[in-house]
């Protein structure tokens, strides 16, 4: 059987092969393609992908440093994955030319959350051989995209978004947009994929007349390593909270900000770490000129309550990074006003992190009350109400570190079970075969 994968990045052994950048972000199709490239049998995996510079596109073979024996069938072809709410119709003919080379049986694609999706569900034209895995939800995710920001937030504007014509009004109407391209796609498919009751409802709301497949999320390889020997002598700073991402509005980093003015009172070595990019402004004269909207008002609430050497932003961090960040912190904390299922808190709670989310998407499938403190976060509470809410969640795990250490043991044997590869590669290969 001959299945070709579209990717919305390309994956790790691959970059390395061709030896181009790799980008450390959803993790979760690389550590699935390890799995399935361990597995001996008639399936046959075709990688396609895009990419921004027409230069790197083009097709051929490659064979993974960790799997040299299995010779793996690439196809990059250009995209501007920076304007994601811009359909393309020279990608329809892209993807026709890789489906004509590689001569599928099956088509998986995965996630919704860029065109090229839809571009592949409308050239292929085969809906009962189109199995499409969702990532986010792209329709409510534009619904929640401003997180309880107050209107003045909204509104305002920045020189850098005058000069990108990006303002957070746009950015929400881009998610809107993607939300519909992301309906579109899913309607001309009669397999969905996903794993949280969130995602299901989304499948069925959109095409009643798909099949829905659960298909559990498999992590990469490093952090099973590391899930051998979760503390491996690591000290841990009790009061350190570590987020995994705090650069756009829905990840909900002004709730955590607002929260930590108060914590902060009666825990002085208070401290925040948040991987990825620092959109405050801080660093060169040019970043500080080009802030946008939301990074703007995290300066300010900063100020506000004086957190500037509480707050450290660490960058793009790959697996060994983030490893680090889970085994050092007091709490991993998902802030989000909205997430399908983030790999991050799989992880952490893999690692024996203990955990704190928001009570929102899928997150109350993945952690359950006695595997982590979840709080509310409601579309129409105020900014101030979520933020009380995650300050008192946040003080249980502080106040209480053995009843929140003991909460690790059943949310390790859940993400155990949850992201377990061999059982994920299994339920993947039976649906393959039921479409096949």
């Amino acid at each position: 059987m001959r299945v070709l994968w579209l990717c919305n990045l390309i994956l790790p052994e691959i970059a390395q092969a061709l030896g181009l950048p790799s980008i450390p972000k959803e993790g979760w199709v690389a550590g699935l393609f390890d799995a399935l490239l361990q597995r001996e049998g008639d399936i046959r995996i075709g990688l396609c992908f895009p990419v921004s510079d027409p230069a790197h596109a083009g097709s051929g073979t490659v064979r993974p440093k960790a799997h040299p024996e299995r010779e793996v069938s690439y196809y990059a072809f250009p995209e501007d994955t920076a304007s994601p709410e811009r359909y393309d119709p020279a990608l329809e003919g892209h993807l026709k030319g890789i489906l004509q080379s590689f001569s599928p049986d099956l088509v998986h694609c995965f996630g919704t959350e860029y065109p090229h999706t839809l571009a592949m569900a409308r050239a292929f034209g085969r809906p009962e051989k189109l199995l499409i895995s969702v990532q986010g939800v792209m329709d409510v995710y534009a619904e929640r995209y401003f997180s309880n920001l107050p209107e003045r937030v909204r509104d305002s504007v920045t020189l850098r978004d005058l000069l990108k014509r990006d303002t957070l009004r746009r950015q929400q109407e881009k998610f809107e947009i993607r939300a519909g391209f992301e309906r579109q796609a899913l309607s001309l498919a009669l397999h969905h994929g996903g794993r949280t009751s969130f995602d299901r409802g989304l499948s069925e709301r959109t095409n009643p007349h798909a099949v829905y497949h659960h298909l559990g999320e498999t992590l990469r390889r490093e952090f099973y390593e590391a899930a051998k020997d979760p503390e491996e002598g690591t000290p841990r700073y009790p009061h350190r909270i570590f987020v995994s991402q705090a650069d756009y509005p829905i990840k909900g980093f002004h709730y955590l900000l607002e929260a930590a003015g108060e914590l902060q009172k009666t825990w002085p070595d208070l401290e925040i770490a948040a991987a990825g990019q620092d959109v405050t402004g801080g660093g060169s004269l040019k970043r500080r000129i080009l802030i946008g909207a939301y990074g703007r008002e995290l300066k300010r609430l900063l100020r506000k309550y004086g957190l500037q050497d509480r707050v450290h932003f660490l960058g793009r961090l790959d697996a060994a990074g983030m490893i680090r960040e889970y085994r050092t912190c007091g709490v991993y904390l998902c802030c989000s006003s909205i997430e399908n299922s983030p790999n991050s808190l799989g992880e952490a709670m893999l690692l024996g992190t203990p955990v704190v989310a928001a009570r929102v998407g899928g997150i109350p499938d993945m952690c359950l009350p006695e595997e982590g403190t979840l709080y509310e976060c409601g579309a129409d509470d105020p900014q101030d109400t979520v933020a009380e809410a995650l300050r008192k969640a946040l003080e249980e795990v502080f106040r209480d570190p053995d009843r929140a250490a003991a909460k690790t043991v059943p949310a390790r044997a859940h993400a155990r079970k949850s992201y377990d590869p061999e059982r994920n590669v299994t339920a993947l290969l039976d649906t393959y075969r039921s479409m096949n």
